[in-house]
C-alpha cells in the first residue's frame, strides 16, 4: 500500500543493556554521564570537563548510542539499569536539591529515607505517565498512547512535578527507580513501529 513503511523488530538482545554496557564508555564519557546524573546542562558539563559544548553533545550522542537510549531521560534510566547510578543510595528520597547533594556528599551522611507515601499521592494515570516518560517517550507519543491531547499531557506532567517536587524529566526517571515504580520489563522496551512496545526482560 502506498505510504506504508515496514518496521523491523529490534535486533538487540536483552543482555545488551546491562553492566557490560559500561565497558563501552571511556573515562571521559563516564565523567560526562556522571555530570548528566547531577542534572548539569550542556554548558555546565562543558565547563566542568574543559570541553566545548559541541564536543559534549557529540559525547552524549555516543553514550546514548552505546546504551541504546532514545533521549537524555531514557539515558538516565539506562545508567540506573547498568548500575552506574550508585545503587548504594537506592531508596533514598529524591527532590529538587537531593539529587545534586547525593553526589556531592559521602554516602554515610545521607540518611533521608524515601517516603513511600509519596507514591500514594499519584493517580493511576499519573503513574502510567511517569513510566512512559522514563521510557523516553515524548509528550506527543504519550498523548497518542493515552488517547488525550498533548496539552493534557503537559498539564498532567506539571501536576506530577508539583506533587512530587520533581524538577524535570530526568527526575521522573530517578523517582521511578527510587520508588520502585519502574521495573526492568517496563524500562527495557522498544517501539515495534505498530503503536506497541516490545517488553524485554533479563
Amino acid at each position: 500500500m502506498t505510504g506504508m513503511h515496514i518496521h523491523k523488530r529490534p535486533s538487540w538482545k536483552p543482555d545488551e543493556w546491562g553492566p557490560s554496557q559500561l565497558s563501552r564508555l571511556t573515562p571521559a564519557r563516564r565523567r560526562i554521564a556522571l555530570s548528566l546524573l547531577r542534572d548539569y546542562n550542556i554548558d555546565e558539563i562543558a565547563r566542568e570537563a574543559y570541553l566545548s559544548a559541541y564536543t559534549v553533545k557529540a559525547h552524549l550522542c555516543r553514550i546514548r548510542r552505546d546504551l541504546r537510549a532514545r533521549d537524555r531521560t531514557h539515558l538516565v534510566a539506562a545508567l540506573y539499569e547498568t548500575g552506574f547510578a550508585f545503587p548504594s543510595w537506592a531508596h533514598q528520597q529524591v527532590n529538587v536539591t537531593y539529587m545534586r547533594a547525593v553526589f556531592d556528599a559521602p554516602f554515610n551522611l545521607i540518611d533521608t529515607p524515601f517516603d513511600p507515601g509519596q507514591v500514594n499521592l499519584l493517580h493511576d494515570r499519573e503513574i502510567r505517565t511517569i513510566k512512559l516518560v522514563t521510557q523516553g517517550l515524548t509528550n506527543h507519543a504519550i498523548a497518542k498512547l493515552e488517547y488525550i491531547e498533548e496539552d493534557s499531557v503537559k498539564s498532567r506532567l506539571k501536576e506530577i512535578r508539583n506533587k512530587l517536587n520533581l524538577k524535570n524529566r530526568h527526575y521522573f526517571a530517578v523517582f521511578a527507580y527510587e520508588s520502585g515504580l519502574e521495573h526492568v520489563e517496563l524500562t527495557l522496551t522498544r517501539s515495534s513501529g505498530r503503536g506497541k512496545t516490545l517488553p524485554i526482560s533479563k
